[in-house]
């Protein structure tokens, strides 16, 4: 539109008049340049069903009176755009953006930039689900209004009700003592949570009326070199006033923040506020990515998610000399400690600090460090194999790996992903390893663990001490209610009887039928060994039975270990995962006893591998068959 100096809606560059139909109407990637308004869209009235207008990613700038300006529009979505109001429009009053009688609006992700002029009003909303119920949100949004002579407003928002309104970051510098950054009476049911409120002149933060009206506030940052913090049914001149009266924000804050350039509107945190850990404030489920749609991690307070390390770039676990996951470690002795940083980019030298907490007392009990240098655009992985002392003494322990490496920020910070547990025993002991699921410790879960449960607890009933037993210890079980039955390697405590330790599957120090969830989660799941060869049955063999393979995983042979009670017809046949007939490793009459077959697969491919046995007993008649799967690793 033509460079004006006029308030008409006739030199707007985009218009829609009253009862126009904008219904699923989108305007992305525009530029909205001069005009008396840059975009006039007015829906149908009070009552009005135009939804889902999308504006996005559009930059308004040069216009004389109202840059956007929307009036009955429901379920607006405003995201991704710039709005400027520059020096050179001579106009007094600023309304960098409005929105008038809507409902389910989504405000997000937007700067709003007003330099200069007389009186502001900044981003205005006007009943907002009012006429029509609904919920708003005013997300992620960087609002500055920057010399103003007599900055009313940053964010005005008359019964702006059922609106999430967070992340926002809202900077005023106006020496006028009435000036309030937001302006909000009868806010009612409203949530306002993880905003920067920084008013660098002369006014206030927030203006409401009363208590009653917004549902809840905190995690903010409140600051003002103004008098008075804010109003709130009468001045409250610091953030200790505000919490006594309002009876929230019990986490906000109030310091001086730096911005990159407040001046031109850019809003994203500069140092040192870019590695403050004072401005974290709580994760959001509704709010996962910040206005640059980066992630957030910590999360900051603001629209800004400054420097962080993304989620699941760090990771350890234990190991043991062969490199598979270990559940204890002697001591004295050695443990190896697996480790990744996959972010960021830039090269760093990565100090691992391993440290062991007493997880009675929460007290260190030991602690060693080692480095690993990390390469330029290559993520870093090994293991560290550090030397347990004999002063650390037998006993559960939560781990705590502290990496203290670079972050997004290129800035070194120390950074503890999560704990883990380790058993800790004396030289030469072996604990009992549970993997839950696998009572028989033949290193699949199948109904043979239900058997052995069922008749472990018949043979339990007149010894009680059999079924209970000491607990087992998951340094992440308050944030994770399934770690004791996952599949992976756990380390008890022996029992009464060394079986018990096993049959516990779901490590509550109790064996009953609530084992059998564990048995479920697990079904058919295979595990390599720890502490040498399945448990078998004696080799006289008094039933049908067939042992998990051992090795497990191997490379390139394993063995399987079969017993039949009488003379027997035998077929042993192995399969791969696609049932493909690989070869056959018996097939005929063999004497009774315990047997042993050796599968050779050095001429094929890693993957799985399905060893099935059918036996016939040449007396009984009785009949015979399992499955057991079998993992080649080259």
């Amino acid at each position: 539109s033509p460079d004006v100096n006029s308030t008409s809606t006739y030199v707007a560059v985009v218009y829609s008049d009253y009862g126009t139909n904008n219904h699923r109407t989108s305007f992305i990637d525009c530029g909205i340049r001069e005009g008396g308004y840059g975009m006039y869209l007015y829906g149908g009235g009070t009552t009005s069903t135009e939804d889902d207008v999308l504006i996005q990613n559009c930059e308004f700038t040069g216009q004389y009176y109202r840059p956007v300006y929307c009036l009955y529009l429901g379920q607006i979505k405003f995201h991704d755009n710039m709005v400027y109001q520059e020096p050179n429009n001579v106009y007094a009053y600023r309304y960098p953006a409005s929105f008038y009688y809507g409902y389910n609006s989504s405000i997000e992700r937007n700067v709003f930039y007003s330099l200069g002029g007389s009186y502001a009003y900044g981003v205005y909303f006007y009943y907002e689900n009012y006429y029509q119920s609904g919920n708003s949100r005013f997300v992620n949004n960087m609002i500055s209004i920057i010399n103003c002579t007599n900055a009313y407003y940053c964010v005005y928002a008359y019964r702006m009700q059922n609106t999430l309104f967070a992340h926002n970051s809202i900077y005023c510098n106006s020496t006028y003592s009435s000036s309030r950054l937001v302006y909000a009476p009868y806010a009612n049911n409203s949530d306002v949570y993880n905003n920067i409120f920084y008013h660098a002149g002369g006014g206030q933060c927030w203006y409401e009326v009363g208590n009653g009206y917004i549902n809840d506030s905190d995690y903010n940052l409140w600051y003002t070199t103004g008098n008075t913090l804010a109003y709130w049914a009468g001045n409250r001149a610091n953030l200790g006033a505000l919490q006594a009266y309002t009876g929230m924000d019990a986490n906000s804050i109030s310091k001086t923040v730096t911005f990159k350039d407040f001046y031109t509107g850019d809003l994203h945190l500069a140092s040192p506020s870019d590695d403050d850990t004072d401005l974290f404030g709580t994760l959001l489920s509704q709010v996962t990515l910040d206005i640059d749609h980066e992630q957030r991690v910590n999360p900051y307070r603001g629209a800004d998610e400054a420097c962080y390390i993304t989620p699941g770039s760090l990771n350890y676990s234990f190991v043991d000399g062969a490199g598979l996951p270990a559940a204890y470690a002697e001591a004295p002795g050695t443990i190896g400690v697996q480790y990744s940083v996959t972010f960021p980019d830039y090269a760093s030298t990565v100090t691992f600090t391993v440290q062991f907490f007493d997880v009675i007392s929460n007290t260190l009990a030991w602690q060693t460090t080692f480095t690993a240098n990390k390469a330029f655009g290559v993520p870093l992985s090994g293991i560290e194999y550090i030397t347990l002392p004999s002063s650390l003494q037998p006993g559960t322990y939560k781990i705590e790996v502290i990496f203290n490496t670079k972050n997004s920020c290129d800035v070194y910070r120390d950074y503890m992903p999560y704990p883990v547990a380790l058993l800790v025993v004396g030289e030469g002991q072996t604990p009992c390893v549970v993997w839950p699921g696998d009572v028989n410790v033949d290193g699949i879960v199948t109904y043979v663990d239900r058997r052995d449960l069922n008749l472990y607890i018949f043979n339990a009933n007149l010894r009680t001490s059999w079924l209970n037993g000491p607990a087992r210890y998951q340094a992440d079980a308050e944030t994770n209610p399934f770690t004791y039955v996952e599949w992976k390697p756990q380390a008890a405590a022996p029992w009464a009887t060394p079986e018990g330790c096993y049959m516990d599957t779901d490590g509550n120090g109790n064996v009953n039928n609530m084992d059998y969830i564990a048995m479920k989660l697990n079904w058919s799941q295979i595990t390599p060994w720890y502490g040498g060869p399945p448990k078998a049955d004696a080799p006289s063999a008094s039933n049908f039975m067939m042992d998990q393979n051992y090795p497990n995983p191997f490379n390139p042979s394993t063995s399987i270990r079969y017993m039949v009670p009488e003379d027997s017809q035998v077929r042993l046949v192995v399969t791969d995962a696609l049932g493909r007939h690989v070869t056959e490793l018996v097939n005929g009459r063999v004497d009774k006893g315990a047997h042993e077959a050796v599968f050779d697969a050095s001429q094929l491919a890693s993957g799985t591998y399905i060893a099935t046995v059918h036996m016939t007993g040449l007396t009984s008649g009785m009949t015979f068959t399992k499955t057991i799967k079998m993992a080649l690793s080259k």
